[in-house]
């Protein structure tokens, strides 16, 4: 009774992780999903804050309004949720990792956790996180880098400048001050000899934009995105035409410009 009467309800549920062991599922225990379920059928509108350690699983993410990810904030934490909760200020985080099923990890097989005859294999070379998911074509449910803000943006231009930098123009096409974090990606060029990332997160910077207004951001790309290791030589430079794609995650690209890299070996190999 005291849910639906309720304008709002708010559920906070967490996860029990700690150093020196292993979560064996990316559920979260006891009753908690049948604690939101039960919730949200009963509440108009129903948000979930979620305290984890990493990615959970979260079945009921179609039935909720809305989910706020605040990790393991600390002492302050109840004040910072409210602040965001109640909008004073922007829900400007992005995701570090990739929220995905059970099954969709590379570690899901029991050859990899818990591991066989005392062995845990880790067969998955670079392709872990999002370069995983990329590469075996698996849509994630909330991709690395995913985050919303209370202002909604526009992705305008991009172009690429000298040094290895690209320069994104973004406008806040919402009626309140929102911040953004823009991200570079980049795309190995087509010719590459070896097995490399769809995408690798080059750089990103986080901009305020005022309601209404347009901001341009500059992003120093990583030198390591365009590298790759070689036995003999070291870190490589590959030539070749790169991509770089800019997106509000790892899936939702909105902008792309061509770069063009020569190769060389980093200094003392």
């Amino acid at each position: 009774d005291a849910t639906a009467a309720a304008d709002v309800a708010i559920v906070v549920v967490n996860d029990a992780a700690t150093e020196g062991k292993d979560r064996e599922t990316l559920r979260l225990p006891g009753r908690q999903d049948e604690l939101v379920e039960a919730v949200a059928e009963a509440s108009e509108t129903t948000v979930v804050v979620v305290q984890s350690s990493g990615p959970v699983e979260l079945p009921w993410a179609a039935e909720v309004n809305a989910i706020l990810e605040a990790w393991y904030p600390g002492q302050a934490d109840g004040a910072a949720l409210a602040s965001v909760l109640y909008g004073d200020v922007d829900a400007a985080g992005r995701l570090p990792v990739t929220f995905g099923r059970e099954g969709d990890y590379p570690t899901a097989d029991e050859g990899s956790f818990p591991g066989l005859d005392d062995e845990a294999s880790y067969d998955e070379g670079v392709f872990v996180g999002y370069r995983h998911f990329d590469a075996a074509e698996v849509t994630p449910v909330y991709p690395f880098g995913h985050g919303l803000s209370y202002a909604t943006f526009e992705y305008q231009s991009v172009r690429t400048t000298k040094g290895n930098s690209v320069r994104v123009t973004v406008e806040n096409t919402g009626d309140r001050d929102g911040r953004e974090v823009v991200q570079a990606y980049v795309r190995p060029p087509d010719s590459t000899p070896v097995d490399r990332p769809v995408r690798e997160l080059a750089g990103f910077e986080s901009v305020h934009v005022p309601a209404g207004g347009t901001e341009t951001v500059e992003i120093p790309l990583a030198n390591l995105a365009f590298d790759r290791y070689d036995d003999s030589r070291g870190w490589v430079t590959e030539d070749g035409a790169y991509t770089v794609e800019i997106g509000r995650s790892s899936r939702d690209i909105e902008l792309e410009a061509a770069l063009s890299v020569e190769e060389s070996v980093a200094a003392g190999e």
